[in-house]
């Protein structure tokens, strides 16, 4: 079958292919033709209007080949013989000489075949090809097209099982019997079944195993249903006998108290459930579902209630563990564990999260831990809440505040003449507090203080005094020296550090108009910056002019 379908694609494929061969190669010409005369092209396309109409013909009647093939194979056939003798290219190989009316008569005759050899068929095959052309396709609102699929599926398959019980009839007949006399009805029933529609003996022997069976059963029933009555196992009895008490009326008394007793159970069922005694009822009543379905619909409701309580527990649970390691001061256990926890996104264990991440900065900040706090904070998973923003604020506030308290503590053992060792701790002060007039004044006032010790005025040196040597980005600006040796350049109103001792007093960074030297190379081998020596020089010897 495979094979068949793989030889048939490859026929429709290579009439595509020809097909689209043949448009490239026109289409060149048609354009040149254009190019030409219009008018020519027009007539082109007209004479090959019928050329074209033949070649949809021919696809046409090979893909429905290929598809009846599959299933109907002389059919299938008989269509991509009429493809391949109406397609242009037989007609090239005859000379032109197959007219219009002699394609349509390949056409006709091969619709006559197709007829022909459908009577050969069986009944089955005629039935599938009619329904197939009846109904394209199926809708679901077809449902007389529907039950007509089912009823020929159900005819098919039971055609299979009698063509299969055919071939082995004197083995399943001998095997049925076999059973049915030694007493195994039930397999007997089981294994003849399919065959009773189409064999006589064995559709009897199926029936008697059937009537023995139930004999049987009424027998066990009228034995077993008292004694199981009188010991109590009142669901047990009415499994047994509801079955058989219409037929049996010894049996509709013992079903009536059965099933008094069952409506008893399911009321003590009942109020378990609302006592939510949950588990109770599951071990109690699971063997009971299949009698009764209100038994089986309280059981069920059980199950789901008593998965839940156990999610509750569980939840409970973990809940617990974590409001112990935040009580006992571990929130990052805490935090990882609810972080690992099936429960991360409940909303009360996101509350915990949080709780834990404020607690702990909190703490590290009152044990004046106020780096770790700051990293803690920042990190965390909630380092955009604005709650830990807030007290990541004040934990650095707390940090400059002790450092403070250390600065202040130094300046008290520092004289006031010692210009150099207060400006340095003023100048930490405004670093850590810039908006404070109090420590920018008293930095100021050393400063000035510092400044009429100094030996020189500001010097202005530009880039013409230094030539290729200047290592600025600015032309111009004013050095001074603040004794010791601050050697500072001031441009625009900023002042900027020279040397490393003006940097520790807190100027700004003379990287901002520090030029790089395209000619000097670091041990990295990038450009480095500009020889700032001569500079540093000029403005040390402002210190020390003699």
């Amino acid at each position: 079958m495979i094979y068949r379908s793989i030889i048939l694609m490859l026929i429709l494929i290579i009439f595509v292919v020809q097909l689209i061969i043949r448009i490239l190669i026109a289409t060149p010409r048609f354009i040149w033709l254009f190019l030409r005369n219009s008018k020519t092209v027009f007539i082109a396309i007209i004479n090959s209007i019928p050329r074209v109409v033949n070649w949809i013909f021919t696809i046409g009647f090979a893909v429905i080949g290929l598809m009846l093939s599959v299933s109907f194979l002389k059919i299938g056939l008989i269509f991509i013989m009429i493809a391949i003798f109406i397609s242009p290219y037989v007609n090239d190989f005859f000379g032109k000489t197959i007219s219009v009316s002699n394609k349509v008569v390949i056409i006709l005759l091969g619709l006559v075949g197709s007829i022909i050899s459908l009577n050969y068929e069986s009944n089955q095959t005629r039935f599938l090809v009619g329904f197939l052309i009846e109904t394209a396709w199926l809708d679901e609102d077809k449902k007389e097209d529907l039950k007509k699929l089912k009823q020929y599926i159900t005819i098919d398959k039971q055609r299979q099982v009698e063509q299969a019980y055919l071939a082995q009839r004197e083995q399943q007949l001998v095997e049925i019997e076999t059973l049915y006399n030694n007493g195994f009805y039930q397999q007997a029933i089981f294994l003849g079944t399919p065959y009773v529609t189409f064999e006589p003996k064995i559709r009897n022997l199926v029936d008697k195993s059937r009537q023995i069976q139930k004999t049987q059963q009424i027998e066990t029933a009228l034995e077993e249903v008292p004694q199981l009555m009188r010991v109590g196992q009142y669901q047990e009895a009415y499994q047994l006998a509801k079955p058989l008490y219409l037929e049996v009326p010894e049996l509709q008394s013992y079903v009536a108290r059965a099933k008094q007793k069952l409506d008893k159970d399911v009321e003590k069922l009942g109020y378990l459930y609302q006592k939510g005694q949950y588990k109770k009822i599951v071990d109690k009543a699971s063997a009971y579902t299949e009698i009764d379905c209100r038994i089986r619909k309280i059981v069920n409701k059980a199950k789901k209630s008593e998965d839940s309580k156990a999610e509750r527990r569980r939840f409970r649970k973990a809940l617990k563990t974590v409001d112990n390691y935040i009580k006992k001061r571990k929130y990052q256990d805490a935090i990882d564990f609810i972080l690992q926890s099936e429960y991360v996104k409940h909303p009360r264990m996101q509350r915990r999260i949080k709780l834990a991440i404020t607690k702990n900065i909190k703490y590290l900040t009152k044990r004046r831990k106020y780096i770790e706090a700051i990293q803690f904070g920042s990190q965390s998973v909630l380092a955009d809440d604005k709650a830990v923003i807030k007290l990541i604020k004040k934990a650095k506030y707390k940090q400059k505040k002790a450092e403070e308290k250390k600065i202040l503590a130094r300046l008290r053992n520092i004289p006031a003449e010692y210009l150099e060792a207060n400006i340095r701790e003023y100048s930490h002060l405004v670093n850590l507090f810039p908006n404070s007039r109090k420590y920018q004044s008293k930095l100021d006032d050393y400063k000035r203080r510092l400044v009429a010790m100094r030996k020189q005025p500001p010097k202005l040196i530009t880039k013409e005094m230094f030539g290729d040597q200047w290592p600025f980005t600015v032309p111009k600006g004013e050095l001074e020296c603040l004794p010791p040796a601050l050697v500072t350049f001031k441009v625009n109103g900023i002042i900027y550090a020279v040397n490393a001792l003006a940097s520790a007093r807190g100027y700004q960074s003379i990287n901002r108009i520090w030029k790089t030297d395209p000619n000097r190379f670091n041990e990295a081998g990038f450009p480095a910056k500009a020889d700032i020596l001569p500079v540093v020089h000029t403005g040390l010897a402002l210190c020390n002019p003699n």
